[in-house]
């Protein structure tokens, strides 16, 4: 997608101050059961994989990675059990951000989201 728009378009969303725009839907299934859906604008989207691209290939901290298979959960636990110090650990599946969830509780998450990425990266995206 990136391709079809403006040259500047990637250079303009990765210069702006973190946001996204989520869009609430729901997909029909069988049952007659709707699945929510919670899509994302183009800009978060491009912003978040740059970010993100290599992490689950190259990240694994003291037995912590972003894989949630049980054994890579138990493993978590243990390496939190020896550090026991002010860390902790944080996982959030968002493929499965759907009918447990409140859209409330997904404009929370992504607020908390974009204020930390400002809080470490805000005085350079501006220009």
């Amino acid at each position: 997608v990136v391709e079809a728009l403006d040259d500047g378009f990637w250079l303009r969303s990765a210069a702006a101050p973190p946001c996204q725009h989520g869009r609430q839907s729901v997909k029909n299934e069988p049952g007659k059961k709707h699945r929510a859906l919670y899509a994302a604008d183009d800009e978060c989207s491009f912003v978040s994989a740059y970010a993100s691209a290599g992490m689950e290939k190259h990240m694994n901290v003291l037995g912590m990675c972003p894989q949630q298979r049980p054994g890579d959960i138990l493993s978590w636990w243990r390496q939190h059990q020896i550090r026991r110090g002010g860390g902790c650990w944080m996982s959030v599946e968002f493929t499965d951000f759907n009918k447990e969830h409140s859209a409330l509780e997904l404009y929370e998450l992504n607020r908390a989201l974009a204020e930390a990425w400002y809080s470490h990266a805000g005085s350079t995206l501006s220009g």
